[in-house]
C-alpha cells in the first residue's frame, strides 16, 4: 500500500555466470541516511547481462504493485570499476535501460511504462553488465511519480477508510528487531538478510507509518514485537506509545510530530509476539516448534512488561497470545492450550486458528464436478471451522477458571486459501477462479461472521492488488471477499443482537475428502467429517438506538431461499437493502466489476417479513423503528 518497490538482492546472482555480490559499507551514495550499498563483481565477459536478479518481481502472485494507467520512474545510484561497457537496468517485462557509468557516484532516474498487463513469463529486476568489472548499486526504488516515495498511496486510505476497517496488523517490528529499525523510514529502513531461508522481508511499515494509517483509517493497531527484545528496548517501545513529549522515546514521537501520546489516540492497541511461534519452518529462529510452554513463556515476559510500564496509563495495551491454528485443545494437551497455560499475560488468542478457506493454510473440499466443488466450500465454514471454534470454546473456559478473564479472539489471517507461489508459478489459474469467485466471497463473510458471533474477530489477508491474496485487482476494483466483507462494515452498525431460528432448512452433509491446493495439485489422504442438521442459511442482526440492519446470506449454490423476519419491534415502513448476488455465482471481478453491491430503497417492511435471497448470496436490510 506505500509507494515503493524497493528490492533487496539476496544474493541471486545470474545462473552460472560467476557473479558475485557483498554489502560494502566503506562507500555508500549520498542519499537516504545510506550507510553502505551493494558491491557487484563481474568476472567474464557474457553474451547476455549478467548480475543481481530478484526473480521475485512477480512475488506472490503480483508484480511490483503497478497498476494500469499510472506513471512510474526507476531509480538507482551507481559506479563502477573496470567495466567497458554499459550498466543494464532491466525492470522485470517492463523496461530495460543501458546507463554509462563513471567512477563517481551518479544518481539515474528513467520512466517505467505499466500500459499492460504482465504477460505469462516472469521476468527479473536486474542489475548488471556484459563486460567484467565492478559495479557498485544504493538507493534502488521503483515508484510512482505522482505520489511522494514511501507515501501510503491515497486510494488505499480512502479505500480502508471506507471499508471500515477495525484492525491494521503489520509485522514490521518481528522482521526489523530493534526499536530504531521499526522507527526508521524510507531509504533509512533497515534491511535485514539471512543466509537461510533467505531474504527477510523489511516490513511493510515503520512503527510511526502503520500508527498514522490506523488514525487516519479509523482502526485500531495490531503491533508486532521482536521474540526477544531486551528490556530496555520494550521500556522505550512503551515511552513511544505512552510516555510525555519530554520523556525518552516520547520525544522521538513528538519530533516525528506526534506530540500526544498514540495510547490517548486509541481505545485499544494489539501487541502480539511474533508470528506463528508455533511455525518453525517458516519462522525459525522466532518461532519454536513442538515447544509451546517455551513460546507461552517467552511472549508472556513481553506482555508482562509491557503492562508493567508507567505509560501504559490508559490500561489499553492488549496482548495477543501464541496459538497454532491446528492443535488447539486435544483434551488439555493440545499447543494452544499449553502455551496459555504459560501466558497467564495474555488478553487475546490470536492464531485460533487461521481462517483460509482451502489453500495451503485451509482444507479444500472435493467436489464431484464443478458445481460440487463451489457448494462444498459454500459450507466450508460449517463443516470445518465451526467445529475447530467450539473446540477453541473450551480453552477460552478453562482459561477464564484459572485467570479469571474472558479471552478476546483475533484471527490473525484469513480469506480464500492459495497455493504458497514461486517464482515460475506465481499464481495457479483454477484456484483464482475459485478463490476469486461470489461463491468463495460469501463463504468468506459467512466464516467470519461466526467468528464474530463467538467473541472474535478476523483479519483479513490482505489488502493489496493482484493475484492470490489480494483485495484488489489491478485496476484497483474489489474483489467479491472484500466487497462480502463491506457489507458487515459498512451497512451493520451496532450491537450484534442474538437471534432466535425458527424452522431454519437444513442439510446433512456427508463426509468427505479434502485437497490443499498445493502447485502439484495431489490430493491429500485427509477427510473431513460430516455434519447433521447444517443450516442453508444464515442470518444476522444488529441495533445502534433506533436504527436495526439485518445480515442473512444464502449458502446454496444453486437454489434461491425465502426467509421470514420476525421483530422485537414495529418497523417503519421505508427500508434499503444491500445486495452482493450475480446470476453465475462462479462471476469474478478479476478483469473488472462483474460483481457490485446494489443498493436499493424500498417500502413495506413490515413484521414477519418475507426476504429471498439470491444463490450464493448476501444481503443486508436496514430499517428504523417507527416511532412510539
Amino acid at each position: 500500500a506505500a509507494n515503493h518497490a524497493q528490492q533487496r538482492f539476496a544474493g541471486l546472482s545470474s545462473k552460472g555466470a560467476g557473479v558475485t555480490w557483498s554489502i560494502d559499507t566503506t562507500t555508500h551514495c549520498p542519499e537516504g541516511e545510506s550507510t553502505g550499498s551493494m558491491r557487484i563483481v563481474i568476472p567474464s565477459v557474457a553474451p547476455a547481462p549478467v548480475g543481481i536478479e530478484q526473480p521475485f518481481l512477480r512475488f506472490g502472485g503480483r508484480e511490483l504493485g503497478f497498476e494500469t494507467g499510472r506513471t512510474y520512474r526507476c531509480e538507482l545510484w551507481l559506479k563502477q570499476e573496470g567495466l567497458k561497457g554499459p550498466v543494464t537496468v532491466q525492470v522485470g517485462d517492463r523496461v530495460t535501460r543501458q546507463l554509462e557509468v563513471g567512477a563517481e557516484w551518479q544518481k539515474f532516474s528513467f520512466p517505467v511504462p505499466s500500459a499492460e498487463p504482465i504477460g505469462p513469463k516472469t521476468y527479473p529486476l536486474l542489475v548488471g553488465a556484459t563486460t567484467p568489472g565492478t559495479v557498485w548499486m544504493d538507493n534502488l526504488l521503483v515508484a510512482q511519480d505522482d505520489v511522494p516515495p514511501f507515501a501510503v498511496f491515497p486510494r488505499w486510505v480512502d479505500a480502508l477508510r471506507e471499508f471500515r476497517v477495525g484492525v491494521l496488523r503489520s509485522m514490521s517490528g518481528r522482521h526489523l528487531l530493534t526499536l530504531d529499525a521499526w522507527l526508521s523510514d524510507g531509504f533509512a529502513r533497515k534491511q535485514v538478510w539471512q543466509p537461510d531461508p533467505g531474504p527477510q522481508s523489511p516490513g511493510d511499515f515503520s512503527l510511526r507509518e502503520q500508527l498514522e494509517l490506523c488514525r487516519a483509517t479509523g482502526a485500531r493497531p495490531w503491533l508486532m514485537t521482536y521474540v526477544l527484545p531486551d528490556d530496555e528496548e520494550l521500556d522505550h517501545l512503551m515511552e513511544y506509545l505512552g510516555a510525555p513529549a519530554d520523556v525518552g522515546y516520547g520525544k522521538v514521537r513528538a519530533a516525528q510530530g506526534q506530540v500526544q501520546p498514540w495510547i490517548e489516540v486509541f481505545d485499544v492497541i494489539y501487541v502480539e509476539c511474533a508470528n506463528e511461534m508455533w511455525n518453525g519452518r517458516f519462522f525459525a529462529p522466532q518461532a519454536f516448534e513442538g515447544q509451546p510452554e517455551l513460546a507461552g513463556k517467552v511472549a508472556n515476559r513481553i506482555f508482562e512488561r509491557l503492562k508493567a510500564s508507567p505509560h501504559n496509563t490508559r490500561k489499553n495495551i492488549r496482548c495477543v497470545g501464541p496459538a497454532w491454528a491446528h492443535n488447539l485443545y486435544q483434551n488439555g494437551g493440545g499447543w494452544t492450550w499449553k502455551a496459555s497455560q504459560h501466558c497467564p499475560s495474555m488478553d487475546v488468542v490470536g492464531a485460533a486458528p487461521s481462517g483460509y478457506i482451502g489453500g495451503y493454510d485451509g482444507e479444500s473440499i472435493v467436489g464431484v464436478k464443478d458445481t460440487d466443488l463451489f457448494q462444498a466450500n459454500l459450507f466450508y465454514s460449517a463443516q470445518i471451522m465451526e467445529p475447530k471454534l467450539v473446540e477453541l470454546d473450551e480453552i477460552r473456559r478453562r482459561f477464564k477458571e484459572q485467570h479469571g478473564r474472558e479471552l478476546e479472539m483475533l484471527k490473525y489471517e484469513a480469506g480464500p486459501g492459495y497455493a504458497i507461489p514461486s517464482p515460475d508459478r506465481p499464481f495457479i489459474e483454477e484456484a483464482e477462479q475459485v478463490g476469486k469467485s461470489l461463491a468463495l466471497g460469501v463463504a468468506t463473510l459467512d466464516n467470519f461472521l461466526f467468528v464474530m458471533a463467538h467473541n472474535g474477530n478476523a483479519n483479513y489477508f490482505a489488502a493489496r492488488v493482484g493475484a492470490n491474496w489480494a483485495s484488489h485487482n489491478l485496476q484497483f476494483v474489489p474483489h467479491t471477499t472484500w466487497l462480502a466483507l463491506q457489507l458487515r462494515n459498512r451497512y451493520c452498525e451496532g450491537r450484534l443482537l442474538r437471534v432466535e431460528p425458527e424452522a431454519v432448512a437444513t442439510v446433512d452433509l456427508p463426509a468427505r475428502k479434502s485437497v490443499g491446493l498445493g502447485n502439484n495439485g495431489r490430493p491429500s489422504d485427509k477427510v473431513v467429517e460430516g455434519r447433521a442438521g447444517v443450516p442453508v442459511t444464515q442470518f444476522y442482526s444488529f441495533a445502534d438506538g433506533n436504527r436495526y440492519s439485518f445480515l442473512a446470506l444464502n449458502r446454496s449454490f444453486t437454489d434461491a431461499k425465502t426467509i421470514r423476519i420476525k421483530l422485537p419491534y414495529k418497523p417503519a415502513s421505508a427500508f434499503t437493502t444491500y445486495t452482493l448476488s450475480h446470476p453465475d455465482p462462479r462471476a469474478t471481478n478479476r478483469d473488472g466489476y462483474q460483481v457490485q453491491i446494489k443498493e436499493e430503497r424500498r417500502s413495506g417492511f413490515r413484521d414477519d417479513y418475507e426476504l429471498m435471497l439470491p444463490p450464493a448470496s448476501a444481503v443486508v436490510l436496514v430499517n428504523e423503528a417507527a416511532d412510539p
